[in-house]
């Protein structure tokens, strides 16, 4: 198991996918397809990018992380698996709001729901996952 928390820490902290994404702020550049287009900031927010393939792997990542931080190291659940996959997953889920929180008033990108999606996607993976790993 600690080789499993050995991995997940390299893999959230040297993470080979950099957002290298450039955001169009003219509205005539953006594309008039299906994709949202937040009209306060002009920005178009899409079901698919690199920025939500983010918001997947690091949320299914630090829940990985958080519940083998709570249930080995800490030993803070006293047998109850439930109860750490449920303050691992409300925790990194927490997280992930307060960044939208955060990017609503202090970021051009602007709050984005599908943002939350793809961390709920995320959380829920990273549970599954490590659900399957201990049976």
């Amino acid at each position: 198991m600690k080789y499993l928390f050995v991995f997940f820490s390299i893999l959230l902290f040297c993470s080979p996918i950099y957002a290298s994404q450039n955001v169009s702020k003219n509205k005539s550049d953006l594309p008039s397809d299906t994709s949202i287009v937040l009209t306060h900031y002009g920005i178009k927010d899409s079901w698919v990018s690199i920025d939500k393939l983010h918001h997947f792997y690091y949320s299914a990542s630090l829940t990985g992380l958080s519940y083998l931080t709570a249930h080995y190291l800490l030993k803070c659940d006293n047998g109850d698996k439930n109860l750490t996959r449920l303050i691992s997953g409300s925790s990194v889920l927490t997280l992930g709001l307060i960044k939208e929180l955060y990017d609503r008033t202090h970021s051009s990108t602007g709050f984005s729901y599908k943002d939350l999606t793809f961390d709920f996607i995320g959380v829920i993976s990273g549970l599954v996952l490590f659900s399957i790993y201990e049976r």
